[in-house]
Formats: structure tokens, C-alpha cells, sequence
């Protein structure tokens, strides 16, 4: 739920509290639980997005190594043909 907030609230007193809420101390607790789950929700996503990257680069350097192993052994493959064919 805080993620889909656009309040980027860090502090209590940079935003107002709800109507319901009278007594100023519940009102700054609030506001603290508030911006303690935007600030885990906002580094869960930048975690989240590193891993990504990571995952993503060492999938794409996978499939290059393996793409280069592959052509060389159809290189090989087709030169060892080449020199029976010759034999």
C-alpha cells in the first residue's frame, strides 16, 4: 500500500494526518509506521532491481559463452569433416 502512495514522505512532520486521528502522539506514530513501510518498500525495490540487473547480465553472459562454444564446435566439426572428405 505505501508503495502506491506518490507521497515520498521520510519524516511526520512533512505530511498532515488523517481526520480520524486527534491525539498529536498517535498521529506522529502513525506517520512513523507510515514513511518506516515507505522507506522498506522503497529499498526492496532498489534490492530487487540490482538483482535484476545482476540476473540479467550473467544470463546474457551465459548465453554468449555458450553461443561461442557452440560455433566453435561446429567450427571443429566441420574441419575434422573437411579433412576426412580430403583424406
Amino acid at each position: 500500500m505505501a508503495c502506491l502512495n506518490n507521497n515520498t514522505v521520510l519524516r511526520p512532520s512533512d505530511t498532515t494526518c488523517p481526520l480520524c486521528i486527534k491525539n498529536k502522539y498517535d498521529c506522529e506514530l502513525f506517520m512513523y509506521r507510515e514513511s518506516k513501510w515507505r522507506r522498506l518498500c522503497i529499498n526492496a525495490m532498489i534490492i530487487l532491481t540490482i538483482v535484476l540487473v545482476i540476473v540479467y547480465f550473467g544470463l546474457l553472459m551465459t548465453l554468449t559463452i555458450m553461443n561461442f562454444a557452440t560455433n566453435r564446435a561446429i567450427y571443429e566439426a566441420q574441419m575434422h569433416c573437411q579433412s576426412v572428405d580430403n583424406a
